[in-house]
């Protein structure tokens, strides 16, 4: 009875541990990959009311200042809020397109 013990416990070990002892063997793959850098397939662009002013008068500060960030991942916006009861910013960043291709959602 302890002979067989022996045995099966030897059996277990050995399919335990030859396959990760092997697997640098067996998984062993070598390559070489090129990596380049390529533009964004879309970025953000300043729109019509990105940066706009009340009226036509230079010396007013715009109300909106919208900027794209470098690499155009990203944007940031100032927006100076007045006396108001509410404020409505519409179409001052957008989304453009500058290669072909699908979006998956």
């Amino acid at each position: 009875m302890n002979k067989k013990r022996l045995l099966l416990l030897s059996v277990f070990l050995v399919s335990v541990f030859v396959p990760v002892l092997v697997a640098d063997v067996i998984y062993y793959y070598q390559g070489q990959i090129t990596v380049g850098n390529v533009a964004p397939p879309m970025y953000f662009a300043i729109q019509p009311n990105g940066n706009a002013k009340i009226g036509n008068n230079s010396n007013v500060p715009s109300y909106i200042n919208a900027q794209p960030s470098s690499g155009g991942s990203g944007f940031t916006a100032q927006v100076n809020i007045t006396n108001a009861t509410y404020n409505y910013y519409f179409n001052f960043m957008g989304l453009a397109v500058s290669k072909t291709g699908y979006i998956y959602i």
